[in-house]
């Protein structure tokens, strides 16, 4: 079985996309893999941040009522992780596009990735009306 050198170069050209494909995956995987690990510890900080302002406004300036610092307290914890949670995830997502455009670690990462920090949720939903 002879190869010509057409053959060869299809073949040398066939391998190296295959390389870059799993060096893309496994650049993906730790990628996310960090970014979820970020994404975890940079909520509970900010959910963390969140009870100690709501106990230093409930406690030390608007000096709520004894009685009414169990049922206010717990009100505004809820409110603080629902908000926490929330502007978790805001700050997640503009965070990993500025260390995507930074570090431009763009080629390095699968599309699905790129297309998920990158894509406005918005114009898809435009897309999808006009279908």
């Amino acid at each position: 079985m002879d190869y010509t050198e057409a053959d060869k170069a299809e073949q040398e050209k066939r391998k190296k996309e295959q390389i870059e494909l799993r060096n893309k995956k496994r650049y993906s995987a730790m990628f996310m893999f960090f970014a979820c690990v970020f994404e975890i510890i940079e909520t509970f900080i900010i959910i963390f941040v969140g009870i100690i302002v709501i106990s230093f406004f409930m406690f030390k300036v608007f000096h709520a009522d004894p009685e009414a610092h169990g049922t206010l307290f717990s009100v505004l914890l809820i409110v603080d992780l629902v908000g926490g949670l929330f502007l978790g995830f805001k700050v997640y997502k503009k965070t990993i596009t500025w260390v995507i455009k930074k570090k431009n670690i763009k080629d390095k990462l699968s599309d699905e990735i790129i297309n998920h920090y990158f894509t406005d949720p918005r114009q898809e939903l435009k897309k999808r009306q006009k279908r």
